[in-house]
């Protein structure tokens, strides 16, 4: 049986291709559709809790399904991306296309990080919250940054006339991210020494645009 997607109640429309997305954005929407053998649907989805996020047609899926949440200004620069994190997958042989993920078995090992470098600061049921929160927040930063400065870069390079959308998105990136690694939970804050990603994306991003307004943040 072909397998169903299911459209949450918040979804408010399906985006017209042709018509509300820049011609580059266009082209690799259609890049993406012709190696793939399968459409490219866009839908809103006002309480989509990141910018956007893509489910890749697999296992028989009849589309790629990409939502966005509404509002913002850089609909091309979250289409562009999205699609790109696919297409690289798509580029490679079916016996070598991998999607990052876990079991969740290694929080204790986050926990006992966190406890080697935070002490006595917290109790149990504090630190093991964190820990869980922690886990995650780097397991999306492996997952997406590595491959994130990639494609930036390739956008920036062969597709300029998207070039005022990747820097406005990858301002809002950097900020998101030094907000989300500052940030307290419970009173605990992730260790330094925990985020050498967002940094090396704030160093990747001062040398795209070139300057150092970012980087200079984390010193």
């Amino acid at each position: 049986t072909t397998p169903q997607f299911s459209v949450s109640k918040s979804y408010c429309r399906k985006v017209r291709l042709s018509t509300e997305l820049h011609r580059e954005t266009l082209s690799i929407v259609r890049q993406l559709e012709a190696v793939s053998d399968r459409p490219v649907h866009i839908l809103e989805q006002a309480d989509l809790p990141v910018m956007a996020t893509i489910r890749a047609a697999r296992d028989g899926a009849p589309m790629h399904v990409l939502t966005y949440r509404p509002g913002g200004d850089l609909l091309d620069y979250q289409v562009a991306t999205q699609c790109a994190h696919v297409l690289r997958l798509y580029q490679r042989p079916p016996d070598q296309r991998f999607l990052f993920s876990s079991t969740g078995q290694r929080v204790s090992t986050v926990e006992q990080m966190l406890r080697s470098t935070m002490k006595d600061q917290a109790d149990t049921a504090a630190i093991q919250r964190f820990a869980r929160l922690v886990f995650d927040w780097l397991l999306l930063s492996v997952r997406s940054i590595p491959v994130g400065m990639r494609i930036d870069a390739w956008l920036w390079r062969d597709h300029p006339g998207l070039r005022p959308q990747v820097e406005e998105g990858l301002s809002r990136q950097m900020r998101e991210h030094l907000q989300a690694s500052t940030r307290e939970f419970d009173g605990l804050r992730i260790p330094a020494a925990f985020v050498s990603l967002p940094v090396a994306y704030a160093l990747f991003t001062d040398r795209l645009l070139g300057h150092n307004l970012f980087s200079i943040a984390w010193r």
